[in-house]
Formats: structure tokens, C-alpha cells, sequence
């Protein structure tokens, strides 16, 4: 998610948030193989965090698929909503946003107990 995230904020369509993300893409920036990122993207429709606008498009005459085009549909809360911002640069991972974002003890009401170790080791 934290790479679909940061690829829609450098390439979303200003007018409707569209952008479209190889799977080759995926792999590449979050470190994962096409299968998981398939398998990600359809749970992450399941959660309606995204939206799949357009899918399994084919130019004609042509057996290739075209990429799929996604919108991020996070939706703030009015009641939580938080003004602090955090700016991807340098070294920052995924890790270093949920600790930005969350303290520890919402991390580990959040998290199984292994990914939250993993996180608090990662970031210490």
C-alpha cells in the first residue's frame, strides 16, 4: 500500500486521482514478486483503500495487457484527522510513517505480534 501510495502522489491525474502501476513496478519498489502483488491489490480492493478504475484492457490487435489503473481512496476522518504531514525523503521506509503516525501501543493493538516485533527491531 505504502508504494501504491507514494507512486499516486507523484503520478495521480490532478483532476480524478487516476494512475496506473505495473505489477513489474510493484515488485520492483516494495520488494515483493507479481503473484503477491496481485494477490495485495485484490485484498486492498476488499478493504476499499482502492479502487481498481480500469482492469484487463487490451489494445486492439494486440495480446499484451495494458496496466491497471488504480485511485486511492483513503478517506480522512473529520474527527481524527491529524495536520501533521510526513515527508518521504532520504531513507524513510514504510516502518518509519507507522511510527510517525501511530504510538506503540496502537501499533501493537494493530499488528500480530511478529510484525510488530519486526517493526519495533526495524526502527530501533
Amino acid at each position: 500500500m505504502y508504494a501504491l501510495l507514494i507512486h499516486s502522489k507523484r503520478w495521480a491525474a490532478e483532476e480524478n486521482g487516476t494512475f496506473y502501476m505495473t505489477f513489474q513496478q510493484m515488485e520492483e519498489s516494495a520488494g515483493i514478486n507479481a503473484r503477491t502483488a496481485m494477490r495485495l491489490i485484490h485484498d486492498l480492493e476488499k478493504l476499499k483503500v482502492i479502487e481498481v478504475v480500469k482492469r484487463d484492457q487490451r489494445k486492439k490487435g494486440m495480446s499484451k495487457k495494458m496496466p491497471n489503473v488504480y485511485r486511492v481512496t483513503l478517506i480522512e476522518n473529520e474527527r481524527e484527522k491529524d495536520e501533521r504531514k510526513f515527508e518521504v525523503k532520504g531513507r524513510a521506509d514504510f516502518c518509519d510513517c507507522l511510527k510517525f503516525f501511530y504510538d506503540d501501543k496502537k501499533l501493537r493493538s494493530l499488528l500480530p505480534r511478529r510484525q510488530y516485533s519486526t517493526l519495533i527491531s526495524a526502527t530501533a
